[in-house]
């Protein structure tokens, strides 16, 4: 009897240590997944830049009383587009001055036509350029034009010109954070 009892215990013993080894195993694999994905992905924890004013191209085609009334375009298609990106899970940092050869992910947007045509009486028909371009440590990655149109939407008769076009400026902000998930899927 002592002898059966043994050799369960015997029994016993290995299966504990058999089910302990593999316990082990799980414990490491699931370490070194951890520490790869960690490695593998420092990138993408590392935020979009993206001038805080987004200015107008050099070569702009945009007439000149918006550039003269509408002086806020810039900043609201950047807020937009950090609002956008946000809710998409990525993260887009506003920066006083930036430049492609910068280290990081940069973005470098600028608007590159604009139209106003008509008013709250005639109806609005506006329209909003812009061009991105990429940069990860000063190397282009892709680039990206958007434009836009709107006619006011509900409320056009209240609303003024750049209070339209700045309908365009969110659209596109809504665009251009599209572009920037795609982007970060494909690892950069």
């Amino acid at each position: 009897m002592f002898q059966i009892m043994l050799q369960i215990s015997l029994q016993q013993d290995a299966l504990h240590k058999t089910q302990f080894r593999q316990s082990a195993r799980r414990s490491v694999q699931a370490l070194v997944l951890t520490l790869a994905a960690a490695i593998a992905t420092p990138a993408a924890a590392e935020p979009f830049k993206v001038l805080a004013a987004i200015p107008y191209s050099e070569d702009n085609r945009v007439a000149h009383n918006i550039l003269t009334e509408c002086t806020e375009l810039g900043s609201k298609l950047t807020t937009f587009l950090v609002k956008f990106a946000k809710k998409k899970g990525i993260e887009v940092t506003p920066v006083a001055a930036l430049s492609k050869d910068d280290a990081g992910r940069n973005l470098v947007i600028e608007i590159t036509d604009a139209v106003s045509r008509g008013n709250a009486f005639i109806g609005h028909q506006k329209y909003m350029e812009a061009r991105a371009e990429l940069f990860v440590d000063g190397v282009s990655k892709g680039e990206k034009t958007y434009h836009r149109d709107s006619m006011g939407g509900f409320g056009a008769g209240y609303k003024g010109s750049c209070s339209v076009l700045g309908r365009n400026s969110k659209a596109l902000g809504k665009d251009f954070s599209v572009w920037l998930k795609e982007m970060e899927a494909k690892g950069l």
